[in-house]
């Protein structure tokens, strides 16, 4: 059995603004990128491709995800909140500490 590796360029470009660990940065709490970001997801695959673990990974196609896809791990209403707030300023993944940013949606999800 193998392991699959996915990767796309546009993940370069996942937004999860700033962070303060599990406490919401503000006045007294300096805020820094979240360990969920662009950076951690490039940083990865540039690991992933400098090393022999890259050439151990089979390489697995990023194909847009369906309705159906989504509705086997999140509810619809879950789904529906996403795609709303991805439309405005983004907001949290539903556990009130993992944020996502405006435009996280994936392409397909835009209309």
């Amino acid at each position: 059995m193998s392991t699959g590796f996915a990767w796309h360029e546009l993940f370069n470009f996942h937004d999860t603004g700033t962070s303060a660990g599990l406490v919401r940065a503000g006045l007294n709490v300096q805020p820094y990128a979240h360990v969920e970001s662009a950076e951690s997801k490039s940083r990865f695959a540039v690991l992933v491709a400098a090393t022999e673990v890259g050439d151990r990974l089979e390489r697995i196609p990023v194909v847009p995800v369906t309705d159906d896809d989504l509705l086997r791990v999140h509810t619809a209403a879950h789904v529906d909140r996403i795609r709303r707030d991805s439309g405005g300023l983004g907001g949290d993944c539903g556990d009130g500490t993992s944020p996502f940013g405006p435009g996280s949606r994936t392409p397909d999800m835009v209309s």
